[in-house]
């Protein structure tokens, strides 16, 4: 029979103690990553608060995600809830994304980081920067310069001029969405006339609120009595997409043809981003 005595028992609880905390340390990490990937920065980050690094460098990852990713939450419950449905929705979610964007550069801007703590902060900005382009059709320097304009202003300033910025986006938002299940609009038509082909050219452009790709067109070449003489088809747009705003240049051809005199051009298929 083994004789436990209290010399053993003192000498046992030290390891009594590390087993626990690993114990701990494992469900701590475990729920942290969990939320971690349902973009639940903040709660990752609480999970994290009593665990030391131990080499994890996913650790100090989700601490700084939880500090400077939580307008990018307060984003996403105002926009899970609203979408773009209402102005002060949009004021809300412009503001969020912008002072978040904002509160990240400032801080690499005045303080000494790590090459680590630079590439998450990056990765958090890549974050707002994506939501700013496919929500409120932003390019990243146009978000950027926006943000930066914040620049010495209390916040009491920037929730003003981040309104007024959002009272006219929102105007052009709603033009973008009844655009959007229409989104293509063809322009600028030419035929031309080399010594082997006609070649018909345009412009195609996005007018609605999602990217696009893959927009395949077909062109009818047609006589003066309308009598159709020929057809073609392209990618007027290839995997490189088509954003919101943009325009892009195309063109196709048939084998020349006298009596060509014009060409009637289709959209037959395209895909949403």
């Amino acid at each position: 029979m083994i004789k436990i005595t209290k010399k053993k028992i003192i000498l046992f609880i030290p390891i009594i103690l590390v087993v626990v905390y690993l114990l701990f340390y494992g469900m701590m990490y475990f729920l942290a990553s969990v939320q971690f990937n349902n973009e639940k920065y903040v709660d990752a980050s609480n999970y994290c608060k009593l665990l030391i690094t131990i080499g994890n460098t996913k650790i100090d990852k989700y601490r700084l995600y939880g500090k400077y990713a939580r307008y990018y939450e307060n984003f996403n419950e105002t926009y899970d809830e609203y979408s773009i449905s209402t102005e002060n929705a949009i004021n809300e979610e412009f503001f969020d994304l912008t002072y978040g964007l904002y509160d990240i550069r400032k801080y690499q801007n005045e303080y000494y980081l790590s090459e680590f703590e630079n590439n998450v902060l990056n990765e958090i900005a890549k974050l707002y920067l994506e939501k700013l382009s496919s929500v409120f059709v932003m390019t990243e320097h146009e978000a950027i310069s926006f943000v930066d304009s914040y620049e010495g202003l209390s916040i009491e300033d920037v929730k003003v001029v981040s309104s007024a910025f959002a009272k006219n986006l929102y105007k052009n938002l709603l033009e973008l969405l009844k655009n959007d299940s229409s989104p293509l609009v063809i322009s600028d038509i030419s035929l031309i006339d080399n010594s082997l082909y006609t070649v018909a050219s345009g412009t195609i452009t996005n007018r609605g609120y999602t990217n696009v790709s893959f927009v395949k067109i077909k062109g009818i070449f047609v006589s003066a009595s309308g009598r159709t003489i020929d057809t073609d088809w392209t990618y007027a747009v290839d995997s490189v997409g088509l954003a919101p705003g943009e325009s892009k240049k195309w063109e196709m051809s048939v084998i020349k043809d006298d009596d060509i005199s014009k060409v009637n051009v289709e959209i037959i298929d395209y895909e949403r981003r």
